[in-house]
């Protein structure tokens, strides 16, 4: 039965017969590459930070225990913004997942949910 359903909806996608699976799979592109570009901008973005540290030059144990205390603020606003750009990514999917459940009918074929 499964089998069957795969290759129904193969069939459509390559006949271009239902429309909303087109939309869908256009839509799922664009969400999945904005996300991908917001991680990668905030990767590069504290990855510059990181690297040009005030105070790098400046030697002592006081210097460098302020150093390593900025760079563990570098790195934990960087797990934050990249938790939270993964939460907006599989909150719009679960709403395309939604939206695409509606449009089918409910019939579960796009059955997805992230627990993150």
């Amino acid at each position: 039965m499964r089998e069957k359903q795969i290759r129904d909806v193969k069939f459509c996608l390559r006949n271009k017969r239902v429309p909303y699976l087109q939309d869908w799979k256009t839509k799922l592109e664009s969400i999945v590459g904005e996300g991908l570009k917001k991680i990668r901008r905030s990767g590069k973005e504290k990855k510059a930070m990181m690297k040009y540290l005030p105070g790098q030059a400046s030697q002592g144990a006081r210097a460098e225990r302020a150093l390593e205390e900025a760079r563990a603020a570098v790195v934990r606003d960087w797990k934050n913004e990249f938790g939270r750009s993964l939460a907006v990514v599989f909150r719009r999917l679960e709403k395309l997942n939604a939206d695409s459940n509606r449009r089918a009918g409910g019939s579960g074929w796009f059955e997805f949910k992230c627990y993150f």
